[in-house]
């Protein structure tokens, strides 16, 4: 089945969510998107 692009970004903020990171969204004029995302870093033991 085809995923929509809406259904692939709830998935995609789901994932980011689990792995202790986040994924804003920000609408940015004329007619753009900024995409934000972090990821927590690693530990090394």
């Amino acid at each position: 089945p085809t995923l929509t692009p809406e259904l692939l970004l709830h998935v995609d903020q789901l994932v980011l969510q689990r792995m202790g990171s986040c994924l804003e969204l920000e609408e940015v004029p004329p007619d753009c998107l900024r995409v934000k995302f972090t990821l927590p870093l690693a530990t090394v033991s």
